[in-house]
This record gives C-alpha cells, structure tokens and sequence, in this order.
C-alpha cells in the first residue's frame, strides 16, 4: 500500500465524516485502486479550454461506473454523480 492510501484508509476505517479529495487525479487513482472510493463526483462545465488535464491518470484497469443522479444547474454545467461497480 502507498504511504498516499494508508492515511485515508485508517480514516475510511472510521465511523462518521466523508472525506472529499478535489482535483488530484494522481491521489485519486490510489485511492481507487485501493477500493477506498466510494463516489465520484463530477462537474462538466460548458466551456471549452483546448487543454487541460484528464479526470483520471491513463492505465491498463477498468473500473465500471454506475450513474446515481445528475443535476444540471442555472449556467448549464452538470453535476454527475457515479459510485464504483466492484466486480
């Protein structure tokens, strides 16, 4: 286990408080590998930048999403909610 994943899997071992990460991509692919993930949270903004970085670090697994709600608010951006699908 990295020393990134050992923190939050004591804390994920814990009753209480959810734990949110924005913006690492890097952090995020621990911790999903690791099984620690319970939901991801999205937000598509309807603009385009011509660059940028991807939500998710490129790799050889797949991890199947299930959508749990979407909710688009008064600017048009959607808010999407998914859960991780463990085979």
């Amino acid at each position: 286990m990295s020393e990134p994943v050992s923190e939050p899997k004591k804390l994920k071992a814990e009753t209480g408080k959810s734990i949110f990460i924005f913006g690492s991509a890097e952090l995020a692919d621990s911790l999903l590998k690791e099984g620690l993930v319970d939901e991801i949270r999205m937000c598509l903004v309807p603009v385009i930048l011509g660059g940028g970085n991807p939500h998710f670090k490129p790799g050889d697994w797949q991890l199947p999403l299930r959508l749990l709600d979407s909710t688009t608010t008064k600017n048009g951006a959607v808010i999407l909610r998914y859960e991780p699908v463990q085979a």
